[in-house]
Formats: structure tokens, C-alpha cells, sequence
């Protein structure tokens, strides 16, 4: 149902663009289609017969979203591959805060550092990279569907569900008494998370100076209700009890 919702949205945003044009999709964050190099061997991708890079076990959101505006699936934005009708810079686990902010909170994030931050930069690199003159960037903009969120739920994430070590060794004990003092670590972030997520908003502005016309900027997940979530809770109440 919220996928159907979602659809009837951006149909509606494109309807509300010139008659007539070609739309091409620009993907900001979520949905990766290839830039983590692990997806790309099962089980990822089994229930279509191959794996695609996507961390899923077949296509996401962002293809679905593609498929409805009639463009073929989005290739990740580090391939020579064909971008005429749009790019993806989203990386799978990449985070809002930059990994050196995190890593001073001993928050290691060991399979990527292409933060928000960072994504925005390709974007910038690509759209100048790709066009002679600010006037094209804006024409090619005017045409497009930028896609820029959901913004900050990794960082929570790697603050939860990251295995604490005890000696060197993972602990399932120390895991379970330690949940207080992940929630203090994911409530401490909070500003910080936000503070990011503002900037990213004077991103937003910046790609609408460039001449973008409609921008999704969606909300965050209820990460809450994640099954990884709920059994590491389930878990930690079951060791707390014993």
C-alpha cells in the first residue's frame, strides 16, 4: 500500500512538470545498485535469478520507481555505464555524519566512507563532468526527478546493532548489558545527526539553484520495527532474564 501511495506522489510531481518531457531519475541515498562490491553473489538477488549489487534479495524501491517513469534500472554512479536517462550515488550503509565524526565516538564503519557529504560532491562532479555550460546542467535538471533521503538512520544503526567486544571477543552478555549505554551513545548523536541533515537541506536549495524542479526528499524509516532490530531486543531481554 505505502508503495502504491509513494508511486501515485511522484506521479503527481511529474504531472505538475511540463507536458511532454522526458523525465531521467537522480537517486541521492537510498536504493544502491552496485556500489558495495559484497552484493554482488548470492543469496543477493536469488529470487531473480542473479545477483544485481543491490542489497537485496531482488529489485528495490528505486527500480520499481524507475520502472513506472518507463527508464531503464539506474546503474550505480562508479561504473562506465550508460547514464543518459539518470545516475545513482547511493551507498549502502553510507551515513549522514561523516565516518571520521562517528569514529571519534568509537563508531566504526568498516565498508564505506561515502557519507551524505560525499554523495553530494559526486553529484556536483557529475552534473559538471557531464555538461559544458551551467545552462545545460539547469535544462538537464529541469527534466529530471532527484530523489535526495532518507537521511540519517545509519548512524543509529551502527550504534545498535554494532557487536560490542569484550577481550577481544564478542560477548553476548556484555552486548545485553550494554543496551543503556547504546541508547545514551544514539541520544548523544542526535544534534549532531540533525545539524547534518540541516546542511543537507542547504543542499537541496543548492540543486534547486542549479535548476532542478522536482526534488523527494523522503522521511526516515520506522528503523524500530526492523526485524534485526526486534531480535536484538528480543535477545538482550532473554539474556537480562536469565
Amino acid at each position: 500500500m505505502a508503495l502504491v501511495l509513494w508511486r501515485r506522489l511522484l506521479m503527481a510531481l511529474l504531472l505538475a512538470g511540463a507536458c511532454g518531457a522526458s523525465v531521467d531519475l537522480v537517486n541521492i541515498w537510498v536504493g544502491d545498485t552496485g556500489l558495495l562490491n559484497y552484493t554482488t553473489e548470492p543469496p543477493y538477488g536469488i529470487t531473480i535469478g542473479h545477483a544485481t549489487g543491490r542489497c537485496s534479495d531482488g529489485y528495490l524501491m528505486i527500480d520499481f520507481l524507475a520502472r513506472d517513469l518507463g527508464l531503464p534500472l539506474l546503474n550505480p554512479y562508479d561504473r562506465r555505464a550508460d547514464f543518459t536517462h539518470g545516475v545513482n550515488f547511493a551507498v549502502g550503509g553510507a551515513t549522514a555524519l561523516s565516518t571520521a565524526t562517528l569514529a571519534r565516538r568509537g563508531i566504526n564503519i568498516p565498508h564505506t566512507n561515502s557519507s551524505l557529504e560525499v554523495q553530494i560532491r559526486w553529484f556536483k562532479e557529475f552534473m559538471s563532468s557531464t555538461t559544458n555550460h551551467p545552462r545545460e546542467i539547469r535544462q538537464q535538471l529541469a527534466r529530471s526527478l532527484v530523489m535526495l533521503g532518507e537521511i540519517g538512520g545509519n548512524g543509529y544503526n551502527y550504534v545498535f546493532l554494532q557487536p560490542r567486544r569484550t577481550n577481544g571477543r564478542y560477548d553476548p552478555i556484555s552486548n545485553a548489558t550494554r543496551v543503556a549505554e547504546s541508547m545514551a551513545l544514539a541520544l548523544a548523536l542526535v544534534p549532531q545527526v540533525v545539524q547534518s541533515i540541516t546542511s543537507a537541506a542547504k543542499a537541496c536549495q543548492e540543486v534547486l539553484d542549479m535548476g532542478a524542479t522536482r526534488l523527494v526528499i523522503p522521511g526516515n524509516f520506522p528503523i524500530g520495527c526492523m526485524p534485526s532490530y526486534l531480535s536484538s531486543a528480543t535477545s538482550a531481554s532473554s539474556l537480562s532474564g536469565s
